[in-house]
């Protein structure tokens, strides 16, 4: 191989690298040790690629100031753009084969029937997560399912208000009927729901 096509391999690499660790990032809204890794890994290659090409790079700039910048500007624009419309219109796909992301048919069936609304206020922690995103799964499938979030820790007046002193409950309310749920898997929330919304 060439050595001078090294330092551009090491660019487009690094480039690659950077960009997989961002995309992760944004998928998994969170700081991995192997996305970090990636980030950083990609970093060095730009780097190296960047310096061992200045030379280079800098005549190509001199003499395609323009199309550079358009070029630039115009990528800017799209990542800002996917940016924006994933924020606004957000869609989730589940991938996985047991459907571990999404309502079972049975679930959606019982909150397409729902006749009367049901109000959830959940108090969870910043550990619940997964269980935070079942109740938001709930609340999309259904108009008549509205659901609130809080952290007892950070709103202690919510949680006296409803009388919870931990975390993981959810209070449901369908009109003057009032029940605690303290399971955070979907069947157990799914009887909550339908018994509240029956006044069982």
């Amino acid at each position: 191989m060439d050595k001078k096509l090294i330092p551009g391999l090491a660019l487009l690499v690094g480039a690659g690298l950077l960009f997989a660790s961002v995309v992760a990032y944004a998928v998994l809204l969170e700081v991995v040790l192997w996305n970090a890794l990636l980030g950083v890994l990609g970093l060095g290659l730009v780097i190296v690629g960047v310096v061992s090409l200045r030379r280079e790079m800098g005549s190509i700039f001199r003499q395609r100031r323009a199309e550079v910048s358009l070029f630039t500007l115009g990528l800017v624009g799209i990542y800002i753009s996917v940016g924006y419309f994933s924020l606004v219109y957000p869609l989730r796909f589940d991938m996985t084969e047991a459907g571990l992301h999404s309502l079972s048919g049975q679930t959606t069936k019982m909150l397409q029937r729902l006749e009367r609304p049901v109000h959830i206020v959940f108090f969870h922690s910043h550990q619940m997560k997964e269980t935070v995103e079942l109740y938001e799964l709930f609340a999309k499938e259904s108009d008549n399912v509205t659901v609130e979030f809080y952290d007892p820790a950070l709103n202690p007046a919510q949680a006296r208000l409803h009388g919870i002193r931990f975390p993981g409950t959810a209070v449901m309310m369908s009109e003057e009927r009032r029940r605690e749920v303290n399971g955070d898997g979907e069947a157990d929330i799914a009887n909550g729901i339908l018994r509240i919304s029956q006044g069982a």
